[in-house]
């Protein structure tokens, strides 16, 4: 269980992430909406660090799960409480 490993590690710092935006951050979306399965396996991504068609449905799986504006668009998450 994700959990009993301490959770989600931090995710890397920057700007928000948009459809057609290509960085290294990319690769650590993916994995982590595909470890909660909104990001279903189905082929190779053609470049990794493309925030590709395949990804941005998956951000919207993940938005529309937990009631957040279904935009497709990953922003900063708001600061964790002191």
């Amino acid at each position: 269980m994700l959990a009993d490993g301490g959770g989600w590690p931090p995710f890397p710092p920057g700007p928000a992430l948009a459809p057609g935006d290509l960085e290294s951050r990319v690769l650590v979306l993916r994995e982590r909406l595909a470890t909660s399965e909104d990001l279903p396996y189905r082929r190779p991504a053609a470049d990794p660090e493309r925030f590709d068609p395949d990804l941005e449905t998956a951000v919207r799986r993940f938005q529309a799960r937990h009631g957040l504006a279904g935009d497709g668009i990953v922003g900063t998450p708001p600061p964790l409480p002191r």
